[in-house]
């Protein structure tokens, strides 16, 4: 499903054979799902929506200063989550006139994919803390909350590089935790019958953009199978 073919994954080399055998595995539950008519009501994502999505309105706002916290965020003493960081890359999209929003754009793009790697390419440790502690204390509900918003107006300005960098991240983000918490919605046993199978594929499976993503989906799928999960039911 939208190139996540478990064939292809299976000759991958970068997985490992425990993973390879879990992508036949996965050949197995998209049979069961492939005939499966979509709902309506189950295929469409649901959106959690925050108290107060930002307007394209006229409002004093502390532009300058916005683009000076992504540009130096290091150091500070409170981190910038990605849930603000997120706040600010959206309503400096919805106002790509002002003379600081593209600065704040591309500064805040790169510091959201920064904390979701907590610095994984960085040698700094004091830099690599602090993005952890970043990601530690985001929202990840507001995240899921803000992400298609985000990612709505970064393509409409033609920012479809950036989009997509940000939902590969945000959606392996969400998935990985979402598995950790025991996430119904992020487990392939959390709902029953041909109409939640859909839904799972077309919400979280085709999603997964990432190889992190992937291997973390190929993963919790061979552990189901193994405590005899059947993808049929």
């Amino acid at each position: 499903v939208n190139g996540f073919s478990p064939s292809a994954l299976a000759n991958s080399q970068d997985l490992s054979e425990e993973d390879k055998k879990a992508a036949q595995a996965l050949a197995q539950a998209a049979k069961a799902v492939s005939n499966a008519t979509p709902s309506e009501d189950l295929v469409q994502t649901e959106v959690l929506q925050p108290d107060m999505l930002p307007e394209k309105r006229d409002e004093v706002r502390d532009w300058a200063s916005r683009r000076r916290k992504l540009e130096y965020w290091f150091p500070r003493t409170t981190p910038i989550t990605v849930n603000v960081a997120m706040y600010w890359v959206l309503e400096a999209a919805q106002h790509d006139t002002n003379p600081n929003s593209e600065k704040i754009i591309r500064d805040g793009c790169d510091y959201i994919l920064q904390v979701f790697s907590e610095g994984e390419q960085m040698k700094d440790i004091a830099k690599k803390q602090q993005l952890k502690k970043a990601m530690d204390s985001t929202d990840l509900v507001q995240v899921d909350s803000l992400l298609d918003g985000l990612l709505g107006e970064l393509r409409a300005i033609g920012l479809e590089g950036n989009a997509r960098a940000l939902e590969t991240a945000a959606r392996e983000q969400l998935f990985l935790t979402g598995l950790k918490k025991q996430d119904p919605r992020m487990m392939v046993d959390g709902g029953e019958g041909s109409k939640w199978a859909t839904h799972y594929v077309n919400t979280v499976v085709k999603r997964l953009y990432g190889k992190n993503g992937r291997q973390g989906f190929l993963r919790h799928l061979a552990s189901k199978l193994l405590d005899n999960y059947n993808p049929q039911d």
